[in-house]
């Protein structure tokens, strides 16, 4: 399975914005991927929020920048 993107965050308050970015990952997952995605949310012991969704497709290129998408999806993600 490749490696998952993850998105964290130190607040928990803002359930329409997750919401949005579970939206966003879901839909790049099976639009991009194949095969059973995977979603998990959770504390990661830092006292942080993370959420990783992932598939059975290929991983992402080496070179994918999350930083430099322009697209709508990655300005809410990184809004978080």
């Amino acid at each position: 399975m490749p490696s998952p993107v993850s998105t964290s965050t130190s607040s928990a308050s803002s359930p329409t914005r997750l919401g949005f970015i579970v939206s966003e990952r879901l839909t790049n997952a099976a639009k991009h991927g194949k095969g059973r995605i995977t979603v998990k949310f959770g504390a990661n012991g830092e006292g942080r929020y993370e959420l990783s969704v992932s598939n059975d497709g290929p991983p992402l290129p080496e070179s994918f920048d999350p930083a430099a998408g322009k697209g709508l999806g990655m300005m809410i993600i990184r809004s978080f």
